[in-house]
């Protein structure tokens, strides 16, 4: 397992040139506030790499992560775990749905890391659990964030069957390429959680959203999002099961 020690630069940061290597601290200097440090730790096993990306380390008030896929199935999504002790616990569920990463591609994210005043528990940042667009998973699921992965590409994959089924006989490449990157998403949250976000309607509003910011074939694009909204499943805690459209109902 490596280990990685980072600061946080907190306010204007001057960034002392050091040697870097795993399992060492990297020092920076910021101009007023001392920075916050943090650890990442890679697990042997983890289909998947975090390293820290450089060249925003010294620009941002938190965590700039670059996430490497080194599975040769593409990643739907992952979630990360910044454990900085007690009220200080989070998840970020990282969502790629659509176009997802691909073998050997990377996703830059980045993740606020919460600490005491006086940094004295550096907090530390983990994998907790990853799925891929095959189905295959990886991890322990620790946070029991599974579940909103799953309810979230549920949402978009009936979106876009959907959408098919509105767009038969029509040609689609134009759509479908510009929804490609409209599943993507970071939502950070509090360790236990205490959201009551209903993820499958989140899944389906993003093929929504992405066809009404289109500017290519816009009058089209904007149809479709009115139909399709017409057809959106249910919102959580209402009767109801996600139904797929039938060829011919549009």
């Amino acid at each position: 397992m490596k280990t990685i020690l980072y600061p946080i630069a907190v306010a204007a940061t001057t960034l002392c040139a050091a040697a870097f290597s795993f399992g060492q601290t990297q020092t920076g200097a910021t101009a007023v506030i001392p920075s916050f440090y943090y650890e990442v730790v890679n697990q042997p096993d983890c289909p998947l790499n975090i390293s820290i990306f450089e060249r925003m380390a010294s620009r941002m008030p938190a965590a700039p992560l670059t996430i490497t896929n080194n599975d040769p199935s593409t990643v739907t999504a992952f979630v990360l775990h910044v454990n900085g002790g007690p009220r200080r616990d989070h998840s970020y569920m990282v969502l790629s749905a659509g176009k997802g990463i691909a073998s050997g591609a990377v996703r830059n994210v980045g993740v606020s890391v919460r600490t005491d005043p006086e940094n004295s528990v550096k907090p530390v940042i983990s994998m907790d659990y990853v799925q891929f667009a095959d189905g295959k998973t990886w991890g322990s699921d620790s946070l029991d964030r599974s579940k909103d992965v799953k309810a979230f590409v549920k949402g978009y994959d009936l979106a876009i069957s959907n959408l098919k089924t509105l767009l038969a006989e029509k040609d689609e490449a134009d759509f479908m390429k510009a929804l490609e990157r409209v599943g993507y998403g970071t939502y950070g949250e509090p360790v236990p959680t205490r959201h009551s976000i209903d993820f499958s309607a989140r899944g389906y509003e993003a093929i929504i959203n992405g066809l009404r910011r289109m500017s290519k074939r816009a009058d089209e694009a904007k149809d479709l999002a009115r139909k399709l909204e017409l057809t959106q499943p249910p919102s959580k805690g209402s009767p109801g099961l996600m139904i797929p459209l039938r060829p011919g109902s549009n």
